[in-house]
C-alpha cells in the first residue's frame, strides 16, 4: 500500500468524554449540595421561630396562672397580663425577628410590637384560623412595611388546655438569604477549583503524553510522504537511465526499440 494511501490516526477526542463527565458531576453535585443547605438553613429558621412563638406562649400562660393567682389572692380581677410587654421584651432580644402579636380567640390583635395592628381583625386569614384549631402554621408573606417577603409562625395558645388565641412571629428572611447567597458562591467557587484540578492532572497524566504520541505519529506520516516524493524522484532518474545514454543524453537502442514499436502498433490501427 502506497503512503499516500494510508490514513493519519484520529485525534484523541474519546479522552475528553470523562473529563466532561466529571465536571457535569461536579457542577450537579455542587447545586444539588447549595439546594440541600438552603433547605438546612430554611428549616433551621422554620425551628427557631416555632421555639420563639413557644416560649412567648409559655411565659403568657405563665403570667396568666400568676395573675390568676394574685386575682385569688387579693379577691379581686383587675389585674390582667401584659401581653404587650411579654411581646416586646422578647423580641427586642432578636433583630430576625419583625414583629410579634397575640390574637384573641375572636381572631383580634390585642397585642402587637407592631402599635399600628393593635385591634387588626384576621377572620379572613385561613392560616390564624386553623392555629386556633390548634395546628402550628408556616407560611410566607409580603410584608409592606420591608418591601420584602417574611416568614411566619403562629401557635396556638393553650391556657386551662383550652386554646384562648395564638402568637404569631414575623422572622426576617434576610439572614437566609446572604447566607444561601454565601454557600452559592462557595459552591461555585468549590466546584470551579476541583474542576481546574482536573483539567490539571487530566492534561499532565493523560492528554499531554497522547497528544506528543499524535505529533509523534504525524511526523512519522509525514516521513513516509518525503520518502514517496523520493521514490518518486529516483524512479524518473531510472526511466531517463534505461532510455536515455548516458554518456550523450541522447536516445539509446531500447528507446529506438520502444518508439519503432509505437510506431508500428499506430501503422496497423
Amino acid at each position: 500500500m502506497s503512503p499516500k494511501n494510508l490514513k493519519r490516526p484520529t485525534k484523541f477526542r474519546l479522552l475528553y468524554l470523562p473529563l466532561i463527565f466529571a465536571l457535569v458531576s461536579i457542577f450537579s453535585i455542587s447545586f444539588f449540595m447549595n439546594s440541600l443547605s438552603k433547605r438546612m438553613l430554611t428549616n433551621q429558621m422554620e425551628e427557631n421561630g416555632i421555639g420563639l412563638a413557644k416560649l412567648i406562649a409559655r411565659k403568657i400562660e405563665i403570667e396568666h396562672k400568676h395573675i390568676d393567682d394574685l386575682n385569688a389572692i387579693y379577691r379581686s380581677e383587675h389585674r390582667t397580663v401584659d401581653y404587650q410587654t411579654i411581646l416586646r421584651n422578647v423580641v427586642a432580644n432578636d433583630e430576625s425577628i419583625l414583629y410579634a402579636l397575640f390574637v384573641n380567640d375572636d381572631l383580634i390583635a390585642i397585642a402587637d410590637t407592631d402599635l399600628f395592628d393593635i385591634g387588626v381583625d384576621y377572620s379572613d386569614d385561613e392560616n390564624y384560623r386553623r392555629s386556633l384549631q390548634g395546628e402550628t402554621r408556616i407560611f410566607d408573606w409580603y410584608y409592606d412595611k420591608i418591601n420584602d417577603y417574611v416568614m411566619e409562625i403562629s401557635v396556638p395558645l393553650y391556657y386551662k388546655n383550652e386554646i384562648i388565641g395564638l402568637i404569631g412571629v414575623g422572622m426576617s428572611k434576610e439572614n437566609t438569604k446572604q447566607n444561601s447567597l454565601y454557600l452559592t458562591y462557595g459552591s461555585l467557587i468549590m466546584a470551579f477549583v476541583v474542576s481546574a484540578i482536573l483539567i490539571m492532572m487530566h492534561r499532565k497524566m493523560t492528554a499531554k503524553p497522547i497528544m506528543n504520541l499524535n505529533e509523534h505519529i504525524d511526523a512519522l506520516f509525514l516521513s513516509l510522504n518525503d520518502s514517496e516524493q523520493v521514490i518518486e524522484s529516483l524512479n524518473k532518474e531510472i526511466e531517463a537511465l534505461a532510455f536515455m545514454d548516458f554518456l550523450t543524453k541522447l536516445p539509446n537502442r531500447f528507446s529506438f526499440v520502444q518508439k519503432f514499436n509505437e510506431f508500428v502498433n499506430e501503422a496497423h490501427s
